[in-house]
């Protein structure tokens, strides 16, 4: 049994940052080749993927604290948000490969 990483490339410019608190937010739609991203949130939070999502507490996926997760996106996706506990930030960096 081999392990291995796959390597994704950041994209230029700068990610995105989406407010996390007691209703769902949406970020702005990823830039066209996005393919992955990395998520990285300062609060546990419950996230959905896809255009016009919406992240609701137990249906969507669960992001622990300072677990930093790549994630598949869907083209003109978007990433919605919703806090598990408090209230904090979640940062998007679009990724290609």
């Amino acid at each position: 049994m081999g392990i291995y990483h796959t390597i994704h490339q950041w994209q230029n410019g700068g990610g995105l940052t989406v407010s996390v608190n007691g209703t769902a937010t949406n970020s702005a739609v990823l830039p066209v080749g996005t393919t992955f991203a990395r998520l990285l949130s300062t609060v546990d939070c419950w996230i959905e993927l896809g255009g016009g999502a919406t992240a609701s507490a137990g249906s969507a996926g669960y992001l622990s604290a300072f677990s930093p997760e790549y994630v598949p996106i869907p083209a003109s996706a978007q990433v919605s948000v919703l806090r598990a506990t408090t209230n904090g930030v979640l940062y998007i960096k679009p990724c290609s490969g």
